[in-house]
């Protein structure tokens, strides 16, 4: 691969290696749309970069692109359960840590079988990828 892919306008890394770590600090960032942040705009800017990080990808590329967006998007959101866990519930911190990163992965998955779709069975391009199909 090239060390840099230019899409859309935008210059993603090639590496993909580099594409996983954007996709999860897209998804970190991404919970800076919600409270107490308030930054609504990045509830759009996150989300397209993952969409311009699937694009062109193979199904199984993705797919841990998706699951890596997911898992910075509800690591980084759900934190607060770690600390009710632990803290509330007076859970030893593994168990907690464990509880929340079976959670996460979880919820992670969800995004993965996303990738995974929109790769392998919607079209490369088009509105009926991008309006239809990922919706």
């Amino acid at each position: 691969m090239s060390a840099a892919a230019v899409r859309n306008g935008l210059i993603l890394p090639g590496k993909p290696g580099l594409r996983l770590l954007l996709a999860a600090l897209a998804g970190l960032a991404c919970c800076a749309a919600f409270a107490p942040f308030g930054q609504w705009w990045l509830s759009l800017v996150c989300p397209a970069l993952l969409l311009a990080l699937w694009q062109e990808a193979p199904p199984r590329h993705a797919a841990a692109t998706g699951f890596w967006f997911n898992a910075g998007l509800y690591g980084g959101g759900t934190y607060w359960l770690y600390i009710s866990i632990h803290q509330i519930g007076h859970a030893p911190a593994w168990i907690a840590a464990l509880v929340m990163a079976v959670m996460v992965g979880a919820l992670a998955a969800y995004g993965a079988l996303l990738g995974y779709v929109v790769a392998r069975w919607l079209p490369s391009r088009g509105v009926s990828r991008w309006l239809m199909g990922i919706p």
